[in-house]
């Protein structure tokens, strides 16, 4: 799992980086046009009023751009490194079924948000999404504790 998410970050990187090329080339684009615009208006072949539209545009069009390239760059919707710390975490969970150190299962179980609630003398958890996937499958119950039961609705 952890190999598909390294390739899907480089395809990630991938087509980031062609739109940033993309936008850039857009951008390198109206510049040329603007320039184009000022030397028709500057030899005469346009009027006055017509350059003045034509270059407004243009120059919206270009900031445009430009806010698109410098919003893109602060993009925060990257959800590769959140899904491998839970793939990480998932695993650790595996080597803590194993593990007789309640403090360590108890630092776990408060880390990824478990609502813990007591019930005729047993432990019932309420899992955090994305951690009620994991816990509703069936093998997934191996790794609790003696005593200790799962619930994903209340």
């Amino acid at each position: 799992m952890v190999t598909q998410i390294s390739i899907w970050e480089k395809e990630d990187e991938r087509s980031s980086h062609a739109f940033s090329q993309n936008l850039s080339n857009k951008i390198t684009e109206v510049e040329e046009k603007l320039d184009k615009l000022v030397n028709f208006f500057l030899d005469d072949l346009m009027d006055k009023d017509t350059y003045i539209n034509k270059k407004n545009r243009l120059v919206k069009t270009k900031a445009d751009l430009i806010q698109k390239r410098k919003g893109f760059g602060k993009k925060t919707d990257n959800w590769n490194e959140p899904l491998r710390e839970w793939v990480n975490d998932a695993h650790h969970a595996e080597e803590l079924a194993s593990s007789k150190d309640l403090n360590a299962i108890k630092s776990f179980v408060e880390k990824i948000g478990t609502n813990r609630r007591l019930l005729d003398k047993k432990v019932l958890l309420q899992w955090e999404k994305p951690w009620g996937l994991l816990a509703e499958r069936t093998e997934s119950s191996k790794w609790l504790p003696q005593g200790v039961k799962f619930r994903t609705n209340f």
